[in-house]
């Protein structure tokens, strides 16, 4: 009669709730013994005084008792929820029969027990016990009816109060089930984004950049292995110290000074010496607090920005290399040809012959100097052939 979510762990918030359950078990009973005692205007007890007492004062220990197994959390949730309201709806009952019957108005009370615990079961359990309590309110109509001096009229009121019953365990019903969808719904929300936080620890560890995120009040909230291996000290770990200062106190200073700039003053680098390394900074507000709130600190490498910055330079040289060869291209051929009609001219001699060779066989050479050149800059694909 439950979901198959009930064979998973109850979450603390329930036990909690049963707790507090039973603390509105004693404070009911409580109320009934002295109202009975001292107010014997009220009508509780009419019927059967001496009835009244003894089931108050057994509905008033078992609450103490459900308080203390609710606390020890044993035995299981629903073990203890299904007998509380067993005894909940045959103790209110009885002190129902030994008080006038449904004209007493202590049905209200069995409403109120139903409405808490279907609250706190799943399924179609709380149908189970709304007819139940129907029926026992019923019965008992039906006994002081025969015994009694109970009128035809309370059966109009006991099947009324069925009726509640019946419409607060489908109102449950329809409200257990949203709440169990919101609730899946957010464990769905927190795995995923669990998941995603995960990811995100992993990519920037992952990155070349020192990456740490600081409040308002210097606090270290994240740090990556990049920031916290530039940044340790011998013998010592960043994480021996959630503070900044305690990370380093020159990046607090500097980043104290950072917050005190207007965003016009702000230089456009900034450098940390440390032992072993020269480190660019670079402070990003995040919030709405601007520059006294958190900020996320980015520190580089000077040594890699350098040899960064050189490979660019190198990548400069040689698409200037191959644009330079392309234009000696052009002139080389015109000067080649020129040297093979060098011969043919009228009255050409043996040494001009011995001239135009020279100047071919060294224009052959710089045009192979050339296709080298722009052989490198070319991005060819390789040619794969079989081998044994």
């Amino acid at each position: 009669v439950s979901d198959p979510i009930e064979a998973a762990p109850r979450p603390d918030r329930e036990w909690r709730a049963l707790l507090l359950f039973a603390v509105y078990h004693f404070v009911v009973a409580s109320a009934l013994l002295l109202l009975q005692q001292d107010q014997p205007a009220l009508g509780f007890g009419q019927v059967d005084p001496s009835l009244f007492r003894r089931v108050a004062l057994v509905l008033l220990v078992y609450s103490g008792i459900s308080f203390w197994l609710a606390l020890l959390r044993y035995p299981a949730f629903d073990q203890q929820l299904h007998v509380t309201l067993l005894v909940d709806i045959i103790g209110m009952t009885v002190l129902m029969q030994a008080s006038g019957g449904v004209d007493s108005g202590l049905g209200a009370l069995l409403a109120v027990s139903l409405a808490i615990g279907s609250l706190m079961a799943h399924g179609i359990t709380i149908f189970v016990f709304a007819a139940f309590a129907s029926t026992a309110v019923i019965v008992a109509q039906t006994f002081y009816f025969n015994y009694g001096p109970g009128s035809i009229g309370g059966f109009l009121q006991a099947g009324m109060l069925g009726i509640v019953f019946f419409a607060i365990a489908l109102l449950d019903f329809a409200l257990s089930r949203r709440l169990q969808s919101t609730e899946r719904q957010v464990q769905e929300n927190e795995l995923h984004l669990a998941n995603l936080n995960e990811v995100n620890a992993f990519v920037v560890d992952l990155l070349d950049l020192g990456v740490i995120v600081a409040d308002e009040k210097d606090q270290v909230t994240l740090i990556n292995e990049t920031a916290a291996k530039w940044l340790a000290k011998p013998k010592r770990t960043p994480q021996t110290s959630s503070n900044l200062s305690g990370l380093s106190p020159d990046l607090e200073l500097i980043l104290s000074a950072w917050r005190l700039e207007a965003p016009a003053e702000t230089p456009p680098e900034r450098t940390l010496e440390t032992e072993t390394n020269e480190l660019n900074l670079k402070f990003i507000s995040l919030g709405h607090a601007g520059r006294h709130g958190g900020v996320l600190i980015l520190l580089r490498d000077m040594e890699r920005v350098r040899a960064e910055a050189h490979k660019a330079q190198l990548a400069a040289v040689g698409r200037m290399s191959a644009s330079i060869a392309h234009e000696i291209r052009n002139p080389l051929s015109a000067i080649s040809q020129a040297a093979q009609l060098l011969p043919e001219i009228e009255g050409a001699t043996e040494q001009h012959e011995r001239m135009a060779d020279i100047i071919t066989r060294n224009t052959r050479r710089l045009d192979q100097v050339i296709e080298n050149t722009l052989a490198l800059s070319r991005n060819r694909e390789p040619d794969r052939q079989p081998i044994e």
